[in-house]
């Protein structure tokens, strides 16, 4: 593969370039020179999302800090507030912290009707999370 060596963002091992970011008019454009793995798409959305200008209203880390990739989730706007679904798609047992961008005074856990006060969250191995921020 032959481009300008300063659209390289990631190369392999060998020196190759395994991520390649093209600028076309207002968007950006990047190709991943090989096929990622299922548990590296997150991590490289996440990369991308932050690299696109705006950063998410809401971010999931584990407990320790560092990015939770196994957790997919969504924030929307609602009347009251805002909702965030999370699925954790991993085997193991997640202690996630939240941190959300936006005001809000009451985290509610909607499958459980409690609040959620603790911190970090936890989220069962294949389980789900609904929670109401208001």
């Amino acid at each position: 593969m032959h481009c300008r060596p300063e659209d390289i963002i990631a190369r392999f091992a060998d020196g190759g370039p395994a991520i390649v970011r093209l600028r076309r008019g207002s968007g950006i454009v990047y190709w991943l020179t090989a096929p990622l793995v299922p548990e590296s798409w997150a991590q490289f959305l996440s990369f991308a999302s932050a690299q696109s200008g705006p950063q998410p209203e809401l971010s999931i880390t584990s407990e320790g800090g560092q990015e939770a990739s196994s957790v997919e989730y969504r924030l929307t706007s609602f009347e009251r507030g805002r909702l965030a679904y999370m699925y954790n798609n991993s085997d193991q047992d997640l202690r996630l912290l939240l941190r959300p961008r936006f005001s809000f005074t009451t985290v509610l856990n909607l499958r459980t009707a409690t609040p959620v006060v603790d911190a970090p969250l936890f989220l069962p191995a294949r389980e789900t999370a609904l929670l109401e921020f208001r």
